[in-house]
């Protein structure tokens, strides 16, 4: 897997395909492979882009604490390292943050922005459930992965996929003591973010995809993004907990190749 040298750590990332670029940023816990329904669905008409942003688990760990205004710069950088001068750019969650932050950072690079089951600002009760995830990457790593799942998908897929759940927590179980490091900073990073009253300076195209069964970052946060960016298009999924890419990524990947080629 290639890699990207930063000034103090390293991003991995993939690229496949033809065609115009789109990027697609992970949500907290993700990791390039996350990706892997959305890589079959659009590499044969995009130049799919993906990376591990610093403390995920392929790409390089940092050394200090940072805001998520350090994920743009990498994010820049890997851009002009592929000579990507514009792209679609996907976010769930984290990702979707760190997509609007680089919107507002460089709006000449981003044909397009989908932004899914993300924020613009935690609230106290978001704050409260990001910092039991933090205790708990320090606990093990069934209790991480646990807390996170309880959160993360609906209680119809927790129902129906005792597997994936399974393989999920045998899979955190095994990770190295600096992932965890690495995501309580990334927890931290997400906490300082607060962009409500930069929302209506994003002038791109914009999807905001509301999962409505998502007991996490709730749909009151993407109604409140649709309403302040200025044309941006909401999308609510009615059935669909946080992990919507993961849960339904057949209709996720339709909405947005439709949005992307109108």
């Amino acid at each position: 897997m290639p890699v990207l040298q930063l000034s103090d750590t390293f991003l991995a990332y993939e690229t496949e395909g033809q065609g115009e670029p789109v990027i697609f940023l992970n949500g907290i816990m993700m990791s390039i492979a996350s990706w892997a329904q959305q890589r079959r669905f659009f590499s044969d008409r995009y130049q799919c882009i993906f990376h591990d942003f610093r403390d995920q688990l392929l790409s390089g760990k940092a050394s200090k604490s940072y805001n998520m205004d350090v994920h743009v710069q990498d994010l820049k950088q890997l851009l002009d390292h592929l000579g990507v001068q514009q792209c679609h750019v996907v976010g769930t969650s984290y990702g979707g943050e760190v997509g609007m932050l680089f919107a507002l950072a460089h709006p000449e690079c981003v044909k397009t922005l989908s932004v899914i089951a993300s924020v613009p600002w935690p609230d106290a009760l978001l704050r409260l459930q990001v910092g039991l995830w933090r205790q708990a990457a320090f606990f093990s790593g069934q209790w991480l992965y646990e807390t996170l799942a309880a959160f993360s998908f609906s209680a119809a897929f927790l129902g129906t996929q005792p597997d994936f759940i399974r393989s999920g927590i045998e899979r955190v179980s095994s990770l190295p003591p600096d992932y965890f490091t690495g995501f309580a900073r990334l927890c931290d990073a997400f906490l300082t973010l607060d962009i409500r009253v930069q929302l209506a300076e994003i002038q791109c195209p914009t999807l905001i995809v509301s999962p409505g069964a998502d007991i996490l970052k709730v749909p009151y946060y993407s109604r409140y993004m649709a309403e302040r960016i200025p044309g941006a298009q909401l999308w609510e999924i009615p059935a669909a907990g946080h992990a919507v890419v993961l849960e339904q990524p057949e209709e996720i990947n339709r909405g947005l190749a439709e949005f992307m080629t109108c």
